[in-house]
């Protein structure tokens, strides 16, 4: 399909808004109380949860991403400055938050697991979608001479997994970068063939390894592709038009501005608080949970008055440049 006939995806964007509000809230939530019940919280090695799950669909839509990215741009004379370019944005933006999302300067983080992963699926981009199958295998039997050799410990030194762990959700992108490919052509084929093929190396692997996100475990990894493309599906099935969808949509396409506004008005303001003074997780289980779904309307304010501002703002500058 010619590069100017792609157009924005408005499933891609809800899929993206979804995890994205699940990645904070979960973030938040986590923070503010030490009272969570077993299915509220996230993170914990050696167990699995459903907020373990956000961010990996975060992974997979941006695979998707990626496609898109890369079909709109393949013939342009700057695709490889584009592709560092944003990189560059990523990673850059990882690194300065990285004390506070990380633990540790430039430790690994979702957002720099999201350079990384970009940077990776652009490269395989013109390959055959059948390397995603081979590069899951390949991984797999990686993580089992590694586990086997330093064990499950050689991943827990680290904020999700560390620069160790980053690989192995390179299926997972490739999952959704092989999605991506068929629905710039309108091709929806490739979705039966990522759930089937995710599907059988998950059943295979879990024989052999636990479900485990803060070890990226290869369970863990294609789990997380089955559950990207059931979530695509239902938001593609789910047509009508309404608030909420249009708000999804509204933080699929400022994903990064959402995250980065927790960190500026509330992660990063607390943690500074906290070395200070004293932990501010204060809150039984569902005072939180309130508390954290005001912080996520909040912000969706925050980010709509940010684009009100930059309008009024173009919109003064155009008629102050129409002047004599």
């Amino acid at each position: 399909m010619p590069s100017e006939l792609i157009t924005r995806n408005r499933t891609l964007d809800q899929l993206k808004g979804f995890a994205i509000l699940g990645m904070v809230f979960f973030s938040i939530l986590l923070r503010i109380t030490k009272e969570l019940p077993d299915f509220l919280t996230h993170n914990v090695a050696g167990a699995v949860h459903m907020g373990d799950f956000v961010l990996s669909i975060f992974v997979f839509a941006s695979g998707i991403s990626t496609a898109f990215f890369m079909s709109k741009r393949i013939k342009n004379s700057t695709l490889v400055l584009d592709i560092i370019e944003r990189f560059a944005m990523l990673a850059g933006i990882s690194i300065m938050l990285s004390l506070f999302s990380s633990g540790a300067f430039f430790g690994m983080d979702e957002v720099m697991l999201i350079a990384l992963m970009f940077i990776l699926s652009s490269l395989f981009f013109y390959f055959s979608s059948y390397l995603n199958v081979i590069v899951s295998v390949l991984l797999t039997f990686v993580y089992y001479i590694l586990v086997s050799k330093f064990g499950v410990a050689i991943f827990d030194s680290a904020y999700i997994g560390g620069y160790n762990g980053a690989l192995f959700y390179l299926p997972l992108s490739l999952a959704g970068l092989v999605i991506g490919k068929g629905l710039v052509k309108n091709d929806k084929s490739s979705f039966k063939e990522v759930f089937v093929s995710s599907l059988a190396i998950f059943l295979i692997t879990l024989l052999i390894f636990s479900i485990d996100k803060m070890r990226v475990s290869p369970s863990f990894i294609q789990l997380s592709a089955v559950f990207g493309v059931l979530c695509y599906a239902a938001f593609d099935r789910v047509k009508r038009v309404s608030k909420l969808s249009s708000i999804l949509e509204y933080l699929g396409r400022n994903s990064l501005r959402y995250w980065i506004l927790m960190f500026t008005l509330f992660l990063i303001p607390v943690s500074l608080y906290e070395i200070q003074m004293f932990s501010i997780k204060i809150f039984d289980w569902s005072t939180a949970i309130l508390v954290s779904f005001l912080l996520l309307v909040l912000f969706v304010l925050i980010s709509f008055a940010i684009d009100k501002l930059g309008l009024i703002l173009k919109t003064h500058k155009n008629l102050t440049s129409k002047q004599p």
